[in-house]
């Protein structure tokens, strides 16, 4: 009762303060009763537990460690506090929102800025001509009829007085040498000549148009043919009307307008980033490019086996048909695959190319095949495209099939111009290319590159010991730790996952997407490498790859709530636990 806890309660304390008169501790209760209200003050719960529990010190530690406990509480404090300022989730999400007004504002500004200075510039003569030039190329209309010739030369002839009214103009090489003449006209700040590899010695004239020049090509690849052209006269006409010219019989007929840029130019720009087809595709090339080639499309799982995949056609051989030097057996069985692959719903969508190696019989002799078999409809709709390596110069398909032809050793591929075609026809897919063919790669010259086109196409489907556990490709704890909780959860998980030549600590993957998951510890992502990361994540955004970044302060503080975003994350993006990737994936 009420009464009798006063009562006990009164009698308690009669006997305390009895005892601290006898033992003289009046004064120590009275400090311990202030001390223990200035702790409740600044540490209420502190305080209710020394209280509590009666001083307990397996409750309430002990006293000579409260300066080091008071020490840990104010870091964690400030921990939470700086954990809170900069959550990692929350930047990544404001860093992309805030590229993306970026990238808008700057294509606005670069739209208005092109508007009003055509506003600026423009004069009314050159408004005039700009208009009589698209009057005159309108009524050219097909060029067939009877004064399309007149109204293509009245084009012609305003087009220099409208040069100006327009700030960029983009145009083949032969319609530019037609319109401009640099005697007539002024000349543009800047002359971008793209595919340069193929162009000419006659093109150079369009070098004469610009005050600056950027000329675009690769060596690796096609150069201009001189088939059924007579060298010899070449060479007169060389010496008839360039004599005096330092290395003048290099204009000659084989020379590309990249080539002369090179020996004119000293400064040469290698771009090495590689967007269009899948590693193991571009890996062939980059032979030809001293390894320089940085491939940065993912191959993604789309369930159509390989990127590489070689057939062989043992019966094949050549022999002269209809359509000249073909290996029939050898296009019989790449039509059929052509037909397997259309019909398979894992193609849907995708478009076709097929390249040989020889001539154009086999091409021919391919082509009128597959579209008696498909249709022209299906045809066109697949987007197929039939040739040899110069028909497919600057183009590509997702699945290109190509055909070697050749049965034997008669002669060797070796030359630079055999290496650019069998570049140019290895490099057109961008997610599959099939390599049919008879000859066996260990008959053929060492030095030849269909022998180690074919040896590369074995080779790079060999699966690579897997001996070493998930954990140990993993380069610090805290990694292996996330991946542990990953793995706990049944998510599919490649570690230290290579994108050309950069790595990502992990990715998780699923049936329709992927995440790039970053553990930003201090041994490998300190303060110094953080701005070394963002840019690499910058360049990796742009081929689609979506990031998730925790902190090894945040998460060894509190693995369940550094981890939480992660799970939210994984579930947006439809990525789900126990999904197997398929060919090429990692299982568990």
């Amino acid at each position: 009762s009420d009464a009798l806890a006063r009562r006990d309660f009164a009698a308690w304390q009669t006997a305390r303060e009895e005892i601290a008169r006898l033992t003289g501790l009046r004064p120590v209760l009275a400090r311990r009763d202030e001390l223990a209200g200035r702790l409740a003050a600044v540490a209420p719960v502190w305080a209710s537990r020394v209280i509590s529990s009666g001083g307990d010190t397996a409750v309430c530690g002990q006293p000579r460690d409260l300066a080091r406990l008071w020490q840990w509480r104010q870091a964690q404090t400030w921990l939470e506090s700086l954990l809170g300022r900069g959550d990692a989730t929350l930047l990544q999400r404001q860093i992309a929102a805030t590229a993306a007004d970026v990238r808008r504002l700057i294509l606005e500004l670069a739209a208005r800025g092109a508007r009003l200075g055509v506003r600026r510039s423009l004069l009314e003569d050159q408004r005039r001509a700009l208009i009589a030039w698209l009057q005159a190329l309108a009524r050219i209309g097909k060029g067939t009829g009877r004064f399309a010739g007149k109204w293509e030369a009245d084009a012609r002839a305003e087009l220099p007085a409208a040069m100006g009214a327009v700030p960029i103009w983009i145009m083949p090489i032969h319609r530019v040498l037609q319109s401009f003449d640099p005697r007539r006209t002024a000349l543009f700040d800047v002359v971008i000549v793209d595919e340069a590899s193929q162009c000419g010695v006659l093109s150079l004239g369009v070098l004469a148009l610009g005050h600056k020049a950027i000329v675009v090509g690769d060596d690796k690849q096609i150069s201009p043919m001189a088939v059924g052209v007579d060298r010899d006269r070449v060479f007169e006409l060389i010496e008839s009307h360039l004599a005096g010219m330092p290395q003048r019989s290099l204009l000659d007929v084989e020379a590309s307008l990249y080539d002369t840029a090179t020996r004119v130019f000293g400064e040469v720009v290698l771009l090495r980033e590689h967007f269009r087809c899948v590693p193991d595709i571009i890996e062939f090339s980059n032979r030809f490019y001293d390894g320089k080639i940085l491939p940065l499309r993912e191959a993604v799982d789309r369930g159509i086996g390989p990127a590489v995949r070689p057939v062989r056609v043992a019966a094949g051989a050549r022999t002269r048909g209809q359509y000249g030097d073909v290996n029939e057996p050898e296009a019989l069985a790449l039509v059929q695959q052509v037909l397997d692959c259309h019909d398979d719903p894992a193609y849907d969508g995708m478009t076709f190319g097929v390249v040989t190696l020889l001539g154009s019989g086999q091409g021919r002799l391919i082509e009128q095949t597959l579209v008696g078999k498909l249709g022209a409809e299906e045809y066109e709709r697949r987007r197929i495209r039939v040739g040899d390596p110069y028909n497919f110069q600057g183009d590509e398909r997702d699945v290109v099939f190509l055909s070697v032809v050749a049965d034997d050793n008669r002669s060797a591929a070796t030359r630079k111009a055999d290496q650019q075609r069998i570049n140019v026809a290895a490099s057109r897919a961008r997610d599959q290319l099939w390599v049919f063919h008879t000859v066996d790669h260990a008959v053929l010259h060492p030095d030849d590159v269909r022998g180690q086109l074919l040896a590369y196409a074995y080779g790079v489907n060999t699966p690579q010991a897997r001996t070493a556990a998930l954990a140990e490709r993993c380069e610090s704890d805290f990694e292996r730790a996330v991946l542990r909780e990953l793995l706990r959860r049944g998510y599919q998980v490649s570690p230290q996952h290579h994108v050309g030549h950069f790595r990502i600590d992990l990715v998780v993957e699923g049936a329709h997407d992927r995440l790039a998951v970053e553990c930003d510890g201090d041994r490998f992502h300190g303060p110094e490498q953080w701005e070394t990361d963002l840019r690499r994540q910058r360049v990796l955004e742009r081929q689609g790859w979506k990031f998730w970044r925790v902190r090894g302060s945040a998460y060894f503080r509190d693995p369940v709530a550094a981890l939480a975003s992660l799970w939210e994350r994984l579930d947006e993006l439809g990525i789900r636990p126990g999904h197997s990737p398929g060919a090429g994936g990692l299982g568990f």
